[in-house]
This record gives C-alpha cells, sequence and structure tokens, in this order.
C-alpha cells in the first residue's frame, strides 16, 4: 500500500504543477487583435520606407550627397531609423513635387536628410 500511496503522491504533485503552468503560459503569451487600419499603416510605413531607401541607393542622389559631405550609408542608416509618421511626411512632401517643377524631388529629399542629420 506505501507504494501506491508514494506513486499517488508523485503523480499528483506532477499534475498540479502541470496545470498551475498551463494555467499561466496563456496569459503570457495573450495576443491581442490587430485592426485593418493598424496593419495597413503598418505596410504603406514599410512601403514608403522602402521608397525613400530606393531614391537614396540612385546614383545622381549618392553623387549629391556626397559631394554635401554626407555619408550615403549613414544617410540609408537614418531613414531607417525615422518613425513612420517622419516617413510618411516625407514621401509626401516627394509625391506632391510635380518633376521639374521648383525644386527637384532629389533636392528636396537631400535637404530633408541634411535636417535629419545635423539634429
Amino acid at each position: 500500500m506505501t507504494f501506491n500511496t508514494s506513486i499517488c503522491r508523485n503523480v499528483s504533485t506532477f499534475l498540479i504543477i502541470a496545470i498551475l503552468f498551463a494555467s499561466i503560459a496563456p496569459a503570457a503569451t495573450f495576443a491581442g487583435m490587430v485592426g485593418t487600419d493598424e496593419a495597413i499603416e503598418q505596410q504603406s510605413a514599410d512601403l514608403d520606407r522602402d521608397k525613400l531607401e530606393q531614391e537614396l541607393q540612385r546614383d545622381d542622389v549618392r553623387s549629391e550627397l556626397e559631394q554635401l559631405g554626407v555619408n550615403p550609408d549613414e544617410a540609408v542608416e537614418r531613414v531607417g531609423a525615422l518613425t513612420d509618421a517622419e516617413v510618411r511626411q516625407l514621401t509626401a512632401d516627394l509625391d506632391q513635387q510635380p518633376a521639374g517643377a521648383g525644386i527637384g524631388a532629389t533636392t528636396l529629399l537631400l535637404i530633408i536628410i541634411i535636417i535629419l542629420l545635423i539634429r
């Protein structure tokens, strides 16, 4: 009888611990619902960031950055560090500039990058 009692005690202790861990784990890994607006905003910000990085990879932009004393690779890193709102603002400014009118998109992008590097 003592053998069965000992086994029952060990199994019971194991089951109690297992049930406690099972009830704690889901609370720690709970994930909330992601709304459609949030998902679209994040995807849009990623696309805008990619657009800015592609602009910085152009040869004419890189050469202008170098002429101004700005390391093009550092400028790409700075664009990566921008918040989503800043990225949206920059791409909105670039999209609003008609081609060949006023200052070009490249010049505007350079001015913005230089301002970001200074601060």
